[in-house]
């Protein structure tokens, strides 16, 4: 049974799906200028969570908060520019 085991690694997470969200992230940052910021933030938050995590299981769950927080950062934002061209005429 030993021999079958899969013994998690930090080193076994997706590098590669990390590299993908910050990506991402640069590209939505360089389209909407306004989040910038914000997205500056998450990279930063999204970073050190991944270097402080010990388990998979925690920088995948750092990669999700991420991708979650990057997507309410960009439809809050896309809401907003929205709102701001469709107005009722009433």
């Amino acid at each position: 049974m030993a021999d079958t085991t899969l013994l998690l690694t930090k080193e076994l997470f997706d590098a590669e799906e990390a590299d993908d969200l910050r990506t991402l992230a640069r590209r939505l940052a360089d389209d909407a200028p306004e989040i910038a910021s914000a997205v500056s933030h998450l990279l930063k938050t999204f970073d050190a969570a991944l270097a402080s995590s010990t388990h998979p299981a925690e920088a995948e769950l750092a990669a999700e908060t991420f991708a979650r927080r990057l997507r309410a950062c960009w439809l809050t934002t896309a809401g907003a520019e929205a709102a701001s061209v469709y107005r009722s005429p009433t």
